[in-house]
Protein backbone atom coordinates (compact mmCIF):
# COMPACT_ATOMS: atom_id res chain seq x y z
CA UNK A 1 0.00 0.00 0.00
CA UNK A 2 1.33 3.42 -0.80
CA UNK A 3 1.17 6.46 1.40
CA UNK A 4 -0.26 9.64 -0.03
CA UNK A 5 2.23 12.26 -1.20
CA UNK A 6 3.43 14.72 1.44
CA UNK A 7 0.65 17.23 0.87
CA UNK A 8 -0.97 18.45 4.06
CA UNK A 9 -4.48 18.13 2.64
CA UNK A 10 -4.78 15.30 0.10
CA UNK A 11 -7.75 15.46 -2.24
CA UNK A 12 -10.79 13.35 -1.55
CA UNK A 13 -10.28 11.46 -4.81
CA UNK A 14 -6.69 10.61 -3.86
CA UNK A 15 -7.86 9.28 -0.50
CA UNK A 16 -10.63 7.24 -2.11
CA UNK A 17 -8.25 5.78 -4.71
CA UNK A 18 -5.84 4.72 -1.98
CA UNK A 19 -8.59 3.25 0.20
CA UNK A 20 -10.10 1.42 -2.80
CA UNK A 21 -6.68 -0.14 -3.42
CA UNK A 22 -6.54 -1.69 0.07
CA UNK A 23 -8.52 -4.87 -0.75
CA UNK A 24 -6.45 -5.38 -3.91
CA UNK A 25 -3.10 -4.77 -2.24
CA UNK A 26 -4.00 -6.93 0.75
CA UNK A 27 -5.38 -9.70 -1.54
CA UNK A 28 -8.74 -9.56 0.23
CA UNK A 29 -11.77 -11.41 -1.05
CA UNK A 30 -15.46 -10.48 -0.70
CA UNK A 31 -16.44 -10.82 2.94
CA UNK A 32 -12.89 -10.36 4.26
CA UNK A 33 -12.31 -7.79 6.99
CA UNK A 34 -10.20 -4.71 6.24
CA UNK A 35 -7.50 -3.60 8.68
CA UNK A 36 -8.78 -1.39 11.49
CA UNK A 37 -9.24 2.34 11.10
CA UNK A 38 -6.17 3.38 13.12
CA UNK A 39 -3.91 1.05 11.13
CA UNK A 40 -5.26 2.18 7.75
CA UNK A 41 -5.07 5.87 8.62
CA UNK A 42 -1.45 5.51 9.71
CA UNK A 43 -0.50 3.40 6.69
CA UNK A 44 -2.16 5.80 4.23
CA UNK A 45 -0.86 8.85 6.10
CA UNK A 46 -4.31 10.43 6.42
CA UNK A 47 -6.53 11.48 9.31
CA UNK A 48 -9.08 9.09 10.72
CA UNK A 49 -11.97 11.44 9.91
CA UNK A 50 -10.85 11.57 6.25
CA UNK A 51 -10.68 7.77 6.24
CA UNK A 52 -14.17 7.51 7.74
CA UNK A 53 -15.60 9.79 5.04
CA UNK A 54 -13.90 7.75 2.32
CA UNK A 55 -15.28 4.54 3.83
CA UNK A 56 -18.80 6.00 3.90
CA UNK A 57 -18.52 6.88 0.23
CA UNK A 58 -17.21 3.41 -0.62
CA UNK A 59 -20.06 1.88 1.39
CA UNK A 60 -22.55 3.95 -0.63
CA UNK A 61 -20.98 2.49 -3.77
CA UNK A 62 -21.27 -1.01 -2.27
CA UNK A 63 -17.52 -1.57 -2.34
CA UNK A 64 -17.26 -2.08 1.42
CA UNK A 65 -19.74 -2.98 4.12
CA UNK A 66 -19.44 -1.20 7.47
CA UNK A 67 -20.68 -3.21 10.46
CA UNK A 68 -20.77 -1.01 13.53
CA UNK A 69 -18.84 -2.62 16.38
CA UNK A 70 -17.42 -5.29 14.09
CA UNK A 71 -15.40 -3.55 11.39
CA UNK A 72 -15.32 -2.85 7.68
CA UNK A 73 -15.52 -5.68 5.17
CA UNK A 74 -15.13 -6.08 1.42
CA UNK A 75 -18.68 -6.15 0.03
CA UNK A 76 -19.93 -9.55 -1.07
CA UNK A 77 -21.14 -8.11 -4.39
CA UNK A 78 -18.83 -5.12 -4.93
CA UNK A 79 -20.33 -2.38 -7.04
CA UNK A 80 -23.74 -4.07 -7.26
CA UNK A 81 -26.37 -2.00 -5.52
CA UNK A 82 -29.51 -3.85 -4.45
CA UNK A 83 -31.70 -0.76 -4.81
CA UNK A 84 -30.12 1.63 -7.35
CA UNK A 85 -33.21 3.88 -7.51
CA UNK A 86 -33.58 4.19 -3.74
CA UNK A 87 -37.08 2.72 -3.48
CA UNK A 88 -36.32 1.38 0.00
CA UNK A 89 -36.25 4.98 1.25
CA UNK A 90 -39.78 5.76 0.07
CA UNK A 91 -42.12 5.69 3.03
CA UNK A 92 -45.42 5.44 1.14
CA UNK A 93 -44.80 2.84 -1.55
CA UNK A 94 -48.50 2.64 -2.46
CA UNK A 95 -48.52 6.32 -3.49
CA UNK A 96 -45.68 5.65 -5.93
CA UNK A 97 -47.35 2.70 -7.62
CA UNK A 98 -50.73 4.39 -7.92
CA UNK A 99 -52.37 1.78 -5.68
CA UNK A 100 -54.99 2.97 -3.24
Amino acid sequence: MRALPGSANPSASAIICNVEAVPINEHLQPGDKLPNEAHLAKELNIGRSSLREAMKLLASRNIVTIRQGSGTYVASSPGVVDDPLGFTFILDKKACTGSA
